[in-house]
């Protein structure tokens, strides 16, 4: 192993090695660094084990990523204690502690990180580049699991119970505004169970929306399909989904439910 390597703290079985730090030219300040104020990361990673098979959750593209998402894998935020925006470091783990069904167990697994950027907020662009359906001046609402959202439309209808059934047209895109789903396409309206079968970012999202509203959902990561994306899904592993959804009405119990679709 790299005679560089040292173990990462308070993590058995890691390792890790600095492989290139940020120049700074004469007289610039000093790129930032993480702190305890700093709450997300946008980084370019990519895994392997020893026997070149990659890793199916992380690929080498720019992520933002909570610092505190441990989903990433063990040690991830000890990982990037230390690191100024520009430097890269490298990561050895024992692959017993990174479960994945695309690694070899037993050869140690490599991870490859480049921070190039910190936010003491996690970010999304703002609300008139957001896809989809816009409005004016707006206040995004957050709560405490990372789920964002404002009203397009404000309904007056009632709003849902935990035990119902709620048609609703919907779109969603990726943050760069990739679409990759929507009910319009059919014109079928799509049925949500309130007690479940949908992601938990739809779930929060819907419960205080009002028959008529539209609403536009901003859902994290670890609202959504996480670092496992269905086989074959155009939602790339951590993504933050975008969501236009209009709630049409609250089915009657005996209403059969309309499959496939939406936030499932």
């Amino acid at each position: 192993m790299n005679g560089d390597m040292k173990p990462l703290s308070g993590q058995e079985g890691f390792w890790m090695a600095d492989i290139s730090v940020a120049e700074v030219p004469e007289g610039e300040p000093a790129p930032a660094s993480i702190d305890g104020d700093s709450q997300a990361v946008t980084i370019v990673m990519q895994a392997w084990n020893m026997h070149g098979d990659h890793g199916h959750e992380l690929v080498n593209r720019s992520m933002i990523i909570p610092i505190s998402d441990e989903m990433v894998f063990p040690g991830w935020t000890a990982s990037l204690n230390g690191m100024r925006v520009g430097d890269s470091r490298k990561i050895w783990a024992d692959s017993s502690t990174v479960p994945s069904q695309q690694m070899a167990q037993g050869a140690p697994i490599v991870f490859d990180l480049t921070l190039e950027g910190i936010d003491q907020f996690m970010t999304v662009p703002p609300t008139d580049e957001l896809p989809g359906a816009t409005v004016g001046e707006v206040v995004v609402q957050s709560s405490d699991s990372g789920l964002q959202w404002y009203d397009v439309v404000e309904g007056d209808g009632a709003s849902p119970g935990p035990d119902d059934r709620v048609k609703v047209h919907y779109s969603g895109w990726l943050v760069d505004g990739t679409p990759f789903d929507s009910s319009k396409k059919t014109g079928v309206p799509f049925t949500v169970n309130m007690q479940g079968g949908v992601i938990p970012g739809w779930l929060e999202g819907l419960k205080t929306m009002k028959v008529g509203s539209t609403r536009k959902l901003i859902i994290p990561q670890q609202l959504a399909y996480g670092w496992n994306p269905r086989p074959g899904s155009p939602i790339p592993p951590g993504a933050t989904l975008i969501f236009d959804v209009e709630m049409l009405e609250i089915e009657d119990p005996a209403a059969p439910a309309t499959e496939g679709g939406g936030g499932k």
